[in-house]
């Protein structure tokens, strides 16, 4: 698990709304008369147009299951406007991905949580595994073994090896926090000997793959990698992909 912690700081001067992205800190919008405005520290620091309270978490997603298996699972995603926050310090942790698979028959390694301190938890997505279906991201869930593509932070992996085709992972979530939408939180495809490997899930969840490596999750999208059906460790299952938080808020 990767982490930075953030301060919340008083400062009146400061006048520009803010956006907080990737890891940061919340604050209350001041009211005037006297109030403290809050500042956040740390992370990546833009300015944009007026907003509330507003914020984006996904945990890492997890790496693909080894040899005939299921891709990993995305991280769950939680998203919503108007958190309650108090003039206080917070930790904000980023999840990372799940570590990267190269031992035949293994299941796939667990993303990591993602938080702003107690106030919003994600779990890690689930790793690749012997089950027949992908589950939600986040919730423990992976990709099931036999070729089931694991699950996307949006939708259920699809079940393996339809027609000769592995499952593909789920999609993600759509979100427009950055200012346009951006999906996340794509599980990983399928994987399986014969037949066509299952797609990653739209968020940055990466295919399954037959007698190779499969690639790893998209940095800061918490999303799974593909299956591999690969031998030996020199075929590993790419990680997978670390998380993200996101924060807006508007101070003056």
């Amino acid at each position: 698990m990767s982490h930075r912690d953030s301060l919340i700081k008083t400062n009146k001067e400061l006048s520009k709304p803010m956006d907080l992205m990737n890891v940061g800190f919340v604050g209350n919008v001041g009211s005037g008369g006297g109030d403290p405005f809050i500042v956040a520290t740390g992370g990546s620091v833009t300015t944009s147009g007026t907003n509330v309270v507003r914020y984006l978490v996904i945990a890492g997603g997890a790496s693909g299951g080894y040899s005939v298996a299921g891709g990993g699972g995305a991280g769950r995603a939680k998203t919503a406007t108007g958190l309650a926050i108090e003039s206080i310090n917070y930790a904000i942790t980023v999840g990372a991905g799940g570590a990267t698979n190269n031992g035949n028959g293994l299941i796939g390694n667990d993303g990591s949580d993602s938080s702003i301190g107690s106030l919003v938890t994600c779990k890690g997505g689930g790793g690749g595994g012997m089950s027949t279906q992908g589950s939600t991201g986040g919730n423990g869930g992976g990709g099931g073994g036999y070729s089931a593509g694991g699950g996307g932070a949006n939708e259920n992996g699809v079940t393996g090896l339809t027609n000769g085709t592995s499952g593909r992972g789920g999609n993600g979530l759509t979100s427009d926090i950055t200012g346009s939408n951006v999906t996340r939180g794509g599980g990983g495809g399928g994987s399986h000997w014969n037949g066509t490997s299952g797609a990653g899930g739209n968020g940055g969840g990466t295919a399954g793959i037959r007698h190779g490596s499969t690639g790893a999750g998209a940095v800061n999208t918490g999303s799974g990698s593909g299956g591999s059906t690969g031998s030996g460790t020199n075929q590993p299952v790419g990680a997978g992909g670390s998380g993200l938080v996101v924060v807006r808020y508007q101070y003056q």
